[in-house]
Parts: structure tokens; C-alpha cells; sequence
């Protein structure tokens, strides 16, 4: 891996940051992993963006969460992925869980994370496949995991509609975010307020809605289903949310989940089958 990738042209920062995390080994060890080599332009514009004079300034910590990120642990072609979420060797979680990163169109010419693209796909080396990518992967915040699919995009808006709560959701500390995608969340529009966006929410009704999707703390599949707890203090003052389940974990008796366990860096993203509603 590390002298299939040494030998393409504009990936000298890359393998610059592999050796300086002496990671150099592990390239050269034929293990299964697919990676994400951004070119060295992709790494120019990071250091730029981040007032880094060079690789050498990047924290070494920051620099390993980064670049581990940028690697799956199982060596696979992108077409035999699919669409959806899949989980790096990068574990900056609340407790090192490993951080995912969105994949989309795998079959032709692979998107990241939304933005960035996937500039060769699918190189073989011994052990593994690399793929050449034209920006640096940014690691996962709450409010990046939600700006970057569309199919959260009625959710992300009526977020940035509550002031401050796509801050708290970029920044640090550890939340739980239960997202519903846009078909399911125009459904329950339609039939609790006989609308369609939820921009046309009045704003007390949309703030409360809001705030009651987001649970304190990184509180992940096995934490709901082996805490003892059965109610998880929300964002919306005073109002708890109930969450039960053995097999499958249901919500207020109503919505269940449906994908679980998107881990960012300040905290975890599940997918609802249905917008949740605070005025039980």
C-alpha cells in the first residue's frame, strides 16, 4: 500500500503524514484496509484553512485522529459499499468509538461526505484499495453529519432555525440526535399540522421541536438498551424523552429507529421513522 501510493503522483503530503505518525509499518504490512489519499493540493488548502505553516504543525494527535479517518478497516472496493454510512479506523468518539463517514454513488464516481470527491476509485495494492480524493476529510460533527445528506435537509433547516442550537451542535460537548429524513418528517408535518416544510412552523412550535429531538449526552445503542434508564432529559426544558426496547428501540411509543450509532466527534446521530412529538 504505502509504495503503490508513493508512486502516484501528488500524494507526498500524504505519506508525509504517514511517516511522521510512523504509520509507515502498517502500510507496508498487506493488512485489509481501503483508503483515502487526498492529494497534496486537498492538503495545501487544509493547512491553509487551518493557519497550519506546514504538516509538521498540526497537533500530532489531531494529526492521527485525522488521518486514521481517512481509513477503513476492511479492504473493499467502493461499489460493493453502497450508499450509507460506514465506520473509519478514527475513534475520537465519547468513548473511542469509531467515527463514520457518508459514502454515496460508489458505483461510478464516489462522493464523501457530501463535498468531497473521489478523483481515482479503487486502486488495488497488496491487502487493500486506495482512492485518491480532492479534499481533506473533515472530521464529523453532529451539525456536519446533518448539513451533509440531503435526506436530512427539512431537519437541518428547522435546526438553524432555533438560535444557537447549530452552534452547540458544531461545538463541543456530547449530544444525542434523533433525525427524521425529509419523507417521513413531511408525513408527520402533514398530519399533526397540515403542512409540508417545517420552516412554516410557527417559531415556539418549531423551537420546541427542535430541542426535544436532541438528548443530552453520547448516548449510543447499547447505552439505551442496557442503561436501565427509560427517560433521557432533552434540550427542551423540563420535558424528558422515553425510550425503550429489546430488539428494536422505540420512542414515546411511536417512532422507532431506524439506523443508529452515526458517531461524531461530539456526540451520536439515529435515524427516526418518525418526527418525535413533544406535546404528548
Amino acid at each position: 500500500m504505502y509504495d503503490s501510493i508513493a508512486a502516484l503522483p501528488n500524494t507526498s503530503s500524504f505519506l508525509a503524514a504517514i511517516d511522521r505518525l510512523e504509520f509507515d509499518d502498517d502500510f507496508r504490512s498487506g493488512q485489509a484496509i481501503t483508503v483515502f489519499v487526498p492529494t497534496d493540493n486537498a492538503f495545501s488548502n487544509f493547512l491553509s484553512q487551518n493557519n497550519f505553516a506546514s504538516l509538521n504543525d498540526v497537533p500530532i494527535d489531531d494529526l492521527r485522529n485525522l488521518i486514521r479517518y481517512h481509513i477503513l478497516p476492511v479492504s473493499i472496493e467502493l461499489p460493493a459499499l453502497g450508499n450509507g454510512y460506514y465506520l473509519t479506523a478514527s475513534g475520537v468518539g465519547a468513548d473511542n468509538d469509531l467515527l463514520a463517514i457518508l459514502v454515496e454513488n460508489p458505483g461510478t464516481r464516489a462522493q464523501l461526505n457530501k463535498n468531497v470527491q473521489v478523483v481515482n476509485q479503487d486502486l488495488a495494492a497488496r491487502g487493500g484499495f486506495y482512492n485518491t480524493i480532492d479534499e481533506v476529510l473533515q472530521l464529523p460533527t453532529i451539525l456536519s453529519v446533518l448539513r451533509q445528506n440531503d435526506a436530512f435537509e427539512q431537519f437541518a433547516n428547522g435546526i438553524f432555525r432555533v438560535d444557537g442550537l447549530a452552534d452547540s451542535l458544531q461545538n463541543n460537548g456530547q449530544y444525542t440526535c434523533m433525525v427524521t429524513a425529509n419523507t417521513n418528517l413531511e408525513n408527520a408535518l402533514d398530519d399533526r399540522y397540515g403542512l409540508t416544510d417545517i420552516l412554516e412552523l410557527p417559531e415556539a412550535t418549531l423551537d420546541s421541536l427542535m430541542l426535544y429531538h436532541i438528548v443530552k449526552g453520547n448516548q449510543r445503542t447499547d447505552d439505551l438498551l442496557n442503561s436501565g434508564n427509560f427517560t433521557y432529559e432533552t434540550l427542551l426544558e423540563g420535558v424528558d424523552v422515553e425510550i425503550t426496547g429489546v430488539d428494536v428501540i422505540n420512542i414515546d411509543g411511536e417512532a422507532e429507529l431506524i439506523l443508529s450509532d452515526i458517531q461524531t466527534t461530539n456526540g451520536v446521530v439515529h435515524i427516526s421513522n418518525d418526527l418525535l412529538d413533544f406535546r404528548r
